[in-house]
């Protein structure tokens, strides 16, 4: 059984290297060639690496040369790091305010649907509903923030409750990811450095101030991480367990991609009973997880939430699972949105007739692309997914459908050409982004290769780098989406410092190996 889980894990690591490998090749050679939502970046990719490595190395070079100050200061953590959550929420808050605008697709509809479900609308839109019901419930939950402002006769500025609330979940998550790294890398500094990245990439991204399930989204698979976690000292093991079920459930319920992250843990406590380690505590793990989740799916499906809201939905008018791959397939598009995919699932009166269809097509789809056309297609898809730093900030639709009207600050100038598309300075935000993207990306590559050898490996890092497998076999297979990604950059930036760390004391060890050995062999036995 023992030789079973080490196969399984020596699989996670494999897979990871081949997917990981393969991002990087596209995105450090053929990020020129053309793919659906596609960025012009003013500095290709292979310049950021270098650029990267030159400042790892001046980080090293100062560390050196002021290493009791930058320790002293990276060790206050714990003090500083609060008070810095606090200057990011207001961080975000001035710059939801100074950029403040209606968002169209999704976004603006589920908000909308949640202001005339708060005023008791009776035109409600079933049809999107029926299409889409992994909606109903951040549309149930922002209904509540309008009905809250509808209390003191401010309903239509229901929407601000709705950014302030996700700010504070920004820099919430923030903070749990500090807490989480802290015991992770058994280290006040390394946890403070996590942090800072966090800071000015999610920070400075303004994904928190769309009404939609990606900002509320993002804290689910950090709340699961760190409630595994906090099962290290063998106490209250049932009860945690029993939260990561109910909390995988609402949050699968938010954004369906937390699912990766809930199997994930059930898939390493799994291993960790193959390898007879802890079997008990294994066994309440798994009960706990597994039943809280089914329990609580069947308490939630006898409350009927669309019926609540005042939907009257039509549930063979549900897109399924093999739309959304058939929608992946589509050479159109590179797999991201078509409205005529949409279209033509929408065209069958009923589920199975629709699923049916949709497999007849995949299969033709298959057959036509042959092994070179499915490379070629899941090659761009790759870029359309992970050659972007800002995860398609607008570039969803109608993104900036409307600018709200408003007072403004002596930032808004300076921010609006940051971040809006026809902005001055637009190029700036999206080189900066993918600059972090890139070297977290290759982090992430280092850490599958450094590990791939290692014979102890902890639970969180197995789970945290097989959802990071996951998350790209979702987005590979499924439809193509830079977005979806995004609840999961937390992870990627663990991942991706975990790498850089193990490959510098990898060199601190072994000062005659060569990072070429180390990509390409990994180090057998690093901590």
């Amino acid at each position: 059984m023992k030789k079973i889980a080490e196969w399984m894990k020596k699989s996670i690591f494999g897979i990871g290297i081949v997917f990981y490998s393969w991002i990087l090749v596209l995105n450090l050679f053929l990020e020129n060639i053309t793919y659906f939502c596609k960025n012009k970046y003013v500095i290709a990719n292979k310049l950021l690496m270098v650029f990267g490595i030159f400042l790892i190395n001046i980080f090293i070079f100062l560390f050196k040369k002021y290493k009791r100050a930058i320790r002293k200061f990276l060790e206050r953590g714990d003090e500083l790091v609060p008070i810095f959550s606090v200057l990011l929420f207001l961080v975000e808050l001035i710059i939801s305010y100074e950029i403040l605008f209606v968002s169209g697709w999704d976004a603006g509809e589920v908000s909308w649907q949640a202001s005339l479900v708060a005023a008791g609308e009776k035109a409600l839109d079933n049809s999107y509903f029926s299409h889409y019901p992994n909606n109903l419930l951040i549309t149930f939950l922002y209904s509540l923030a309008y009905r809250l402002m509808g209390i003191v006769g401010l309903q239509m500025y229901g929407a601000v409750i709705i950014v302030i609330f996700q700010c504070f979940l920004s820099s919430l998550t923030g903070y749990l990811l500090y807490q989480i790294s802290k015991k992770m890398f058994h280290s006040n500094k390394i946890a403070f450095l996590v942090w800072i990245i966090y800071g000015l990439w999610i920070g400075l991204i303004p994904w928190y101030m769309v009404t939609y399930s990606d900002p509320v989204g993002i804290i689910f698979p950090v709340i699961i991480l760190w409630l595994y976690q906090s099962m290290d000292n063998k106490k209250a093991i049932w009860e945690k367990s029993v939260g990561i079920g109910i909390v995988s459930f609402f949050g699968y319920q938010i954004k369906p991609t937390v699912l990766i992250m809930y199997i994930a843990i059930l898939l390493i406590v799994i291993l960790r009973f193959i390898e007879k380690n802890e079997c008990n505590i294994r066994i309440k793990q798994i009960c706990g997880i597994v039943v809280a989740f089914f329990v609580v799916l069947n308490i939630y499906g006898h409350f009927d939430i669309a019926k609540c809201m005042g939907f009257q939905l039509d549930k063979e008018q549900k897109l399924t699972s093999t739309h959304f791959v058939m929608m992946g397939l589509s050479q159109k598009t590179n797999g991201v949105f078509d409205k005529d995919e949409v279209d033509f699932s929408i065209s069958f009166p009923n589920k199975e007739m629709r699923q049916k269809a949709n497999i007849k097509v995949i299969k033709q789809r298959l057959h036509e692309y042959g092994f070179l056309g499915m490379t070629k297609h899941l090659s761009k898809k790759i870029l359309t997914n992970y050659n972007d730093g800002t995860f398609s900030w607008g570039k969803e639709g109608e993104f900036f459908l409307e600018e709200i009207e408003k007072p403004e600050l002596i930032f808004s100038k300076v921010l609006k050409s940051l971040y809006y598309n026809n902005g001055e300075y637009r190029s700036m935000f999206i080189n900066y982004m993918q600059f972090i993207w890139f070297m977290t990306l290759f982090g992430v590559f280092l850490n599958f290769i450094l590990t791939f050898h290692k014979k102890k490996i902890a639970d969180l890092q197995l789970i945290t780098m097989l959802a990071l497998v996951g998350i790209f076999l979702f987005v590979t297979i499924f439809e193509a989406r830079a977005r979806y990604l995004y609840i999961y950059v937390p992870l990627y930036i663990l991942v991706g410092v975990q790498g850089y760390f193990q490959l510098f004391f990898s060199l601190r060890r072994k000062k005659k190996i060569s990072i070429l050995k180390i990509i390409v062999l990994g180090v057998r036995n690093t901590k």
